[in-house]
């Protein structure tokens, strides 16, 4: 049995939902008062395994300190609702998508939950690295390779191969240009009629070198969009992927080797896109 926090004024009117964490081996540990929940939890943290929570008190603001005081020791936490308003972006924010609608979305609540319950090394992964799986998230941008990489980083398997994942992370990078050409800081003059990026011109646009080719920049040949440090992680990344992808046989030549270059161009990597977003937060025009 797992041991679920379940936070709901009307959980004891609730049976259908009850009887199938019932049958899937969720025992509810169920509280009405969202305080006497939060002293449960600091009390029992070691032995829970996710919370469920409603709308605390129909308030947004309420609901973002309860999950965050949740979340202090708790990394799994579910939002169980009747009705959001125009919010449910809001919910979704905070709660990395786990937000289900009470009576229709019951199944799809409980399918989730056993994920996260089933595979406390992703979940572990996924809150320390919340911010760039957010933005993945939100820039649809498809977060495997990165989650596997760190997952490898902090769990160890022996059977994971550094080599097979050098051509996804890149693809990875591409998938953030094509996201910035939307945002208008990359020029269509980088990606082809194919949808193949030039990775390299994309650097060069960001960082302000001139680009013969193309016949629009940001500013002057010179004005960089991001920082200077923020343009090494960006060169070094695109200048090692691009021996990796495409080289091996140089890469082994200037001795680079997998496990040190793959992990510390991953995490340059998640800077980079969590830059990018907060950047375009900041200068949506």
């Amino acid at each position: 049995m797992y041991d679920v926090i379940w936070i709901d004024k009307d959980w004891e009117d609730l049976t259908s939902f009850k009887d199938l964490c019932r049958t899937r081996g969720i025992k509810l540990i169920p509280f009405k008062d969202v305080f006497q929940a939060q002293r449960y939890i600091q009390n029992n943290a070691s032995e829970i395994n996710a919370v469920i929570t409603e709308i605390v008190d129909d308030n947004y603001r309420k609901t973002c300190e309860a999950v965050s005081s949740f979340r202090n020791n708790v990394t799994g936490v579910f939002i169980y609702y009747n009705d959001v308003g125009t919010e449910l972006e809001y919910y979704k924010s905070i709660c990395n998508d786990r937000v289900y609608h009470k009576g229709t979305e019951d199944e799809e609540l409980l399918v989730s939950l056993g994920e996260f319950i089933s595979d406390p090394n992703r979940n572990w992964v996924e809150k320390h690295y919340e911010s760039v799986f957010y933005v993945m998230d939100k820039w649809e941008i498809t977060p495997d390779a990165i989650r596997k990489i760190l997952l490898q980083l902090h769990f160890p398997k022996r059977d994971f191969c550094e080599k097979d994942m050098f051509t996804p992370l890149r693809k990875v990078l591409e998938q953030l240009f094509r996201v910035l050409n939307s945002h208008g800081l990359i020029p269509d003059g980088c990606i082809n009629s194919n949808g193949e990026v030039a990775v390299a011109w994309c650097y060069h646009y960001l960082v302000g070198h001139k680009i013969t080719n193309l016949n629009k920049r940001f500013g002057e040949d010179g004005d960089s969009i991001v920082p200077r440090q923020i343009g090494k992680y960006l060169d070094s990344i695109i200048t090692f992927l691009d021996i990796k992808s495409h080289d091996e046989k140089e890469c082994y030549k200037e001795g680079i080797p997998d496990d040190s270059f793959l992990y510390g161009q991953t995490l340059n990597l998640c800077d980079f896109i969590c830059w990018m977003y907060d950047y375009v937060g900041k200068h949506p025009d």
